[in-house]
């Protein structure tokens, strides 16, 4: 994910970056202080590379000449290992709760209903899972793993 500010930042700012915030606009900004909307001034990017380092992620990349600009770099993480996080989720929120709906596993994992329908179709094709019954009154059965 990349954002982009097309303001330069203010020479003040350049050699102290992420220690010292300096405010284009002293109205607009003492009216955010007055309203609670800014606290500890000048910590933000120190504080954003903490937070995404003790979550393991990688570090932003900053571009300062010109358009200032973030690059937030996806973790190293491959397709396959997110679709068998997703899926493992699906199994053991359907393990809590055999009668769940599609619609609410959605709602649950944070993806559309048909992301999870395409993870379903994969764990029934993989023997892992089975509908019994209908859709609407019906419920899920983990199958028993293969040795």
């Amino acid at each position: 994910m990349e954002i982009s500010n097309p303001g330069e930042l203010l020479a003040a700012v350049g050699k102290d970056f992420g220690y010292k915030s300096v405010s284009r606009n002293p109205l607009i900004f003492g009216l955010f202080q007055r309203i609670h909307l800014v606290e500890k001034v000048g910590s933000g990017i120190l504080r954003m590379e903490e937070l995404m380092l003790g979550s393991n992620l990688p570090t932003p990349i900053y571009q300062k000449e010109g358009m200032f600009t973030f690059v937030f770099n996806r973790p190293d993480v491959t397709v396959e290992e997110t679709v068998e996080e997703t899926s493992e989720k699906i199994l053991s929120l359907i393990d809590k709760n055999n009668s769940i709906t599609i619609s609410e596993l959605a709602k649950m994992i944070g993806l559309t209903t048909r992301a999870i329908e395409k993870q379903i179709d994969n764990l029934k094709n993989q023997n892992k899972l089975k509908r019994i019954g209908s859709d609407k009154s019906g419920h899920w059965q983990i199958l028993p793993k293969l040795i």
